[in-house]
């Protein structure tokens, strides 16, 4: 019937021609018993003499094919594929014929073009029968044509894509090659009418050409050379950071084949060239103020492009003839800008900042102070307070700062300048990161002056705290950067000084009554105590942990005081649980001192609140002392209380998990550390196994991402215990415990219910996108499942996939995706995705389309 349709349809304008032609594409693909499929659509249209329909029907059929939206199995595509491969010379021909005889008739030449492109993404044409034919020069001749210029761009791409440096493809290459050489005035007229789009679909064609042609495109026997690169630099002319991105890559791929040049020489020259014609795409626009934050951002992702670009450059010149030709840019260009009136300085900054911003790129080539830099240096102070200017400023000056550490007077006019500046939000992250820069490039220098030091050191207490936590906490880290590179001696005094500090600050916020304010700078305090702990000591000075373990079991009733004025406070209780983490990874054995006082407070703590940040470090608690045999008994009343504690929040109702999903994630990141450190204390007590699991099970669904990630890493890491432990011939009982049994007995309680839930995850309960997570997925559990149980696998595979509705996944579909999981001696993690893949984009199309 749709044939018939096809035949006598006749509007060329109309959408529902595409639609009746993407519905035979589909069915021609999707139906197993057709064969010869092209012939089947040329026999049933192409004797109606409707071009169109035939045209547009061939030209789905490659594309749908490849797509991932085609609900078929992979073995069933490339079946197809092969299918339509041997029409592909008739397919050509037809083409072929039918442009030399319509050539006047542009919308069915257009229609021929986009049928080409298609098909040559199958890569199923030899290169000799493709230069036989009119197409490659018809496509060069078309695409002056405003109409047809796109899909002609988007063709010749394609071409190169495919027909890339083998010798069988030379007769292609050799008609490709010098016709793009011969798009410059193209080009040009693009530039200079500002077409913004033709611009961009000739940098594309140059693209492909970068990533496939570039050895013979730079090969010195290549006349057309010059003209290509001469092109190509006409579009890296026009005034947009999109088109610009573009031909950055063109050029990435040009400086991967060139060697270091002669000064003078030509490569040289066009090097020095590319650089100049770099420098105006990294200067933001007149109107960046107004720009939405989406196209800031992408602004300034596509300067970072062009900037890799120049620092690529820079590896191949002289550094020091660079930083000297940058240098006179900017001391020109900061002339300019400083005789300007202070109204348009506000204005026109904007090449100013792109010349620090190269600079910055350029990197410090010296290995001692220069007295450019020293002047770059100086000339900054100067400017006046604009932000994205002064933002520029701080970035150099922490590149700069390891070329004078030993200049304490400019060391010192940096710091004074940052803290001039610190009272601005906008400027405090990039304050406080040249901050951190300056003390740990300049450390070893400045800790050879004590007057230096003890004036930076006292800084500490000087911080402003209507900064943001972060960048306090950045501030503090430089100056603990400082103290770790003093004598042992100086070090504990001045970590002693600014853990007092803080103590009192501490102090303070907990005598006024609770409330957001105080316990947000209460939040703060116990991030910069954790700054402190960690970035004062040294491996090297193991000795100091002990004395800091001491210090805070003296001060223990800090944490006792915190965790009463604000039981409920989360973010508070988080920092604090964060602090205990860093300390106790600083020296597990040293904390072994307060190790009994910190599970007692956490314990605690979670009885009276379910405080999931208590259930989190309960978790490191037991990755970092699982293995320890004096600390088993503290281990597994962690355990204990935990799972009797959070069991139960999470079986109230068929919504517990969606209203708790920090408390799952946390919980099942204490129970997979359990199991992953110390198995052996997880798989004692089957009861607290099998409990902790069937929760799991019930939450193979859940939405939030990182508690469902959790919840999947236990189950993977549970069935990963089902590997037997075979004994060879002669072998002592020495080798690992196996727990294969418990899991068994496990899966033989809950094994079908995981088992639906996971297929159900797989086939729509999930978004598809966390089916690839990198890190554990619900493919990953299933392999894991498969694995190390294939024969409960298969019993319980067949019976979840038996419960998919036919309208999904037909029975001769079920069938033959069980036939492939039989075959597991021939079968890897590869092939097991794949098929799972399949499966999962099926249903979920099929359950679209309904």
């Amino acid at each position: 019937m749709l044939f018939a349709v096809a035949r006598q349809y006749k509007d060329s304008r109309s959408t529902v021609r595409n639609e009746i032609c993407l519905d035979i594409a589909s069915l021609l693909l999707r139906w197993n018993d057709i064969h010869d499929i092209v012939n089947v659509a040329v026999a049933n249209i192409g004797e109606s003499g409707n071009d169109y329909m035939l045209l547009n029907i061939l030209s789905m059929l490659p594309v749908e094919v490849s797509s991932t939206r085609m609900p078929i199995f992979e073995e069933q595509r490339k079946e197809k594929i092969q299918d339509m491969t041997g029409s592909a010379s008739a397919v050509l021909r037809f083409i072929d014929g039918l442009l030399r005889s319509n050539v006047q008739d542009i919308s069915i030449v257009q229609m021929i073009f986009s049928c080409f492109q298609a098909w040559v993404s199958l890569n199923c044409f030899s290169a000799e029968e493709l230069a036989a034919t009119c197409i490659l020069p018809s496509l060069f001749d078309a695409i002056h044509s405003p109409d047809l210029f796109e899909v002609c761009s988007g063709a010749l791409k394609e071409v190169l894509h495919w027909y890339y440096l083998m010798p069988q493809h030379q007769p292609v290459i050799d008609q490709v090659l010098p016709r793009i050489a011969q798009m410059q005035p193209l080009a040009k007229e693009a530039v200079e009418t500002r077409d913004f789009e033709m611009c961009k679909r000739i940098a594309l064609i140059f693209l492909q050409l970068g990533n496939d042609y570039i050895i013979p495109v730079m090969d010195e026997s290549n006349q057309l050379k010059d003209s290509l690169l001469e092109t190509l630099l006409i579009l890296y002319s026009y005034p947009s950071s999109e088109i610009a991105v573009l031909c950055v890559d063109f050029w990435n791929e040009l400086l991967t084949v060139l060697s270091p040049p002669q000064p003078g020489s030509p490569v040289y020259h066009l090097l020095v060239r590319l650089i100049d014609a770099s420098l105006p795409h990294l200067a933001f626009p007149d109107d960046y103020a107004r720009l939405s934050e989406e196209d800031a951002s992408e602004l300034r992702h596509n300067r970072r492009d062009v900037g890799e670009l120049i620092s690529s450059c820079q590896q191949l010149l002289s550094d020091e003839q660079l930083f000297s030709y940058f240098s006179s840019l900017y001391e020109a260009a900061y002339t300019d800008f400083m005789s300007k009136s202070d109204a348009d300085r506000q204005t026109g900054w904007m090449r100013l900042e792109s010349l620090l911003y190269a600079l910055r790129l350029l990197g410090a080539p010296f290995s001692s102070p220069s007295q450019m830099v020293v002047n770059i240096i100086s000339s900054l102070f100067t400017l006046p307070a604009i932000t994205p200017l002064e933002l520029s400023v701080f970035l150099l000056l922490g590149c700069y700062c390891p070329l004078v550490r030993d200049d304490y007077g400019l060391l010192e006019r940096i710091i004074n300048y940052c803290f001039s500046r610190i009272g601005e939000p906008d400027l405090q992250p990039a304050v406080a990161a040249l901050f951190r820069s300056l003390c740990k490039d300049c450390g070893a220098s400045i800790t050879q002056n004590a007057d230096f030091v003890e004036k930076l050191l006292q800084l500490h207490a000087s911080i402003p705290s209507v900064m943001k936590s972060d960048d306090q906490c950045t501030i503090m880290e430089g100056l603990c950067t400082i103290v770790r590179q003093l004598p042992p001696d100086q070090c504990s005094h001045f970590t002693s000084v600014f853990l007092d500090h803080q103590l009192a600050v501490v102090q303070g916020l907990l005598a006024q009554p609770p409330a957001p304010a105080p316990a947000a700078a209460l939040v703060t305090t116990l991030q910069i105590l954790t700054v402190i702990i960690r970035y004062t000591t040294v491996r090297s000075n193991r000795a100091a942990i002990p004395t800091l373990c001491a210090y805070f079991e003296q001060n223990w009733q800090m944490f006792e005081l915190i965790t009463h004025a604000y039981p409920m406070e989360e973010d508070v209780i988080e920092a604090m649980c964060r602090f205990f983490k860093y300390f106790m990874r600083l020296d597990r054995d040293a904390f072994l001192q307060l190790l009994q006082r910190t599970v007692t407070l956490i314990l605690e703590g979670y009885a009276a609140t379910t405080m999931n940040s208590y259930v989190y470090l309960g978790g490191v608690i037991i990755g970092e002392y699982g293995y320890y045999n004096s600390c088993q008994e503290l281990v597994t009343r962690i355990l204990k209380v935990f799972c009797d504690t959070t069991l139960p929040v999470l079986e109230k109702g068929p919504d517990a998990y969606d209203r708790n999903p920090n408390l799952v994630e946390d919980f099942y990141d204490l129970c997979g550390r359990t199991i992953q450190n110390t198995p052996a204390l997880f798989f004692r007590d089957y009861a607290i196994l099998l409990h902790v699991t069937k929760a799991a099970v019930r939450g193979i669904q859940l939405q939030h991402r990182e508690a469902n990630n959790s919840l999947m890493r236990y189950l993977e890491s549970l069935l990963s215990y089902g590997q037997e432990v075979q004994r060879e011939e002669g072998e002592l009982a020495l080798n690992p415990i196996n727990y294969r049994d418990r899991v068994l007995a496990v899966l033989g309680e809950c094994g079908q219910e995981m088992m639906s839930q996971l297929v159900a995850a797989l086939t729509g309960g999930l978004p598809e996108s966390r089916l690839r997570d990198s890190n554990v997925s619900v493919v990953s559990v299933l392999y894991n499942y498969y694995d190390y149980f294939y024969e409960l696998f298969i019993q319980a595979m067949t019976n979840a996939i038996a419960g998919i509705p036919e309208r999904l996944l037909s029975a001769a579909e079920k069938q033959q995706f069980m036939e492939g999981l039989y075959q597991k001696e021939n079968t890897n993690v590869g092939w097991f995705e794949k098929s799972m893949f399949s499966l999962s984009t099926i249903t979920r199309k099929r359950e679209l389309h309904e």
